[in-house]
């Protein structure tokens, strides 16, 4: 694959808040079978079970972007022998006016080359889980959120050489301002991979790095998001509906390795510990 595209169907685009591609593995029979209905609503208990194996990120769109292409030295490898055979395409909608008998067949285009490219392109998802453990207080002009990929982490999942990210896409939701991924290396802090200091949710664009950065093995990664709360008058908690917050770079990065989410998520206590609760009784 070297380039994809958003396609809409007229007059839902509005609707359409993002897109993730993923990479199925599992039994072939029942994702063929899934694979001629129309569909299932995503996270409820109806769905089903197998879906859960479809986890490795190919494709992450944004609302307000028009697409990505790779750069001439990598694409991502679509091999019908020993690659997936099945992807399954989870979008999320926005519908914040309720509005009914709303259909959408919007979706994907991709677009590859008969010739291989020289590396392998992967995406790595970086930041906080989308959970309601990442809490954000209203009525305040700056709250930070850090997501981290711990050097732990890419010590055990990154080759010698390393990875090169190439090219990024920044997201949060509705309150988000500032996000950026910073990069730390043996206890040194480095130049951050990017930053965007005047993040707009209706531009979700792939940026492609001038030149692409280095991540090698022990490099700490965090994902930074700075949030705008006046205009809320209750927490905000973080999710997956746009209400919600999130705080996620996707990284496209060559050669490829298998990992596809680097997420962190802060633990119960610290959680109750910020709502001011000390203790809880059974």
């Amino acid at each position: 694959m070297v380039r994809y595209e958003p396609l809409h169907q007229p007059g839902n685009r509005a609707y359409m808040h993002h897109v993730i591609v993923y990479e199925c593995q599992g039994n072939e029979d029942e994702f063929e079978r899934h694979a001629r209905d129309k569909g299932q609503v995503c996270y409820e208990p109806s769905m089903p079970q197998l879906f859960f194996n479809c986890n490795n990120v190919v494709i992450a769109w944004g609302f307000g972007s028009e697409g990505f292409s790779f750069p001439p030295e990598a694409g991502y490898p679509l091999d019908p022998d020993l690659g997936p055979r099945y992807f399954m395409m989870e979008t999320h909608y926005n519908n914040p006016t309720q509005d009914i008998d709303v259909t959408d067949s919007s979706g994907i285009r991709v677009y590859y080359a008969a010739s291989l490219r020289r590396h392998d392109a992967g995406v790595l998802s970086l930041g906080l889980d989308p959970n309601w453990r990442h809490i954000i207080p209203p009525g305040q002009p700056e709250v930070v959120s850090e997501g981290h990929c711990i050097s732990a982490c890419t010590q055990q999942a990154l080759p010698p050489r390393g990875i090169d990210i190439f090219g990024v896409v920044l997201h949060t939701h509705l309150i988000g301002r500032k996000v950026r991924l910073r990069q730390i290396r043996e206890g040194v802090e480095l130049p951050p991979i990017t930053a965007d200091n005047n993040y707009d949710f209706s531009y979700q664009e792939y940026r492609r790095l001038q030149n692409p950065v280095t991540v090698y093995p022990g490099d700490h990664l965090i994902a930074e998001c700075v949030y705008n709360s006046e205009g809320r008058s209750t927490i905000t908690l973080g999710g997956l509906t746009t209400r919600e917050e999130m705080c996620l770079v996707f990284g496209l990065y060559y050669p490829r390795i298998d990992l596809s989410l680097c997420h962190s998520l802060p633990s119960l206590p610290t959680v109750l510990h910020s709502l001011g609760i000390q203790e809880l009784w059974p």
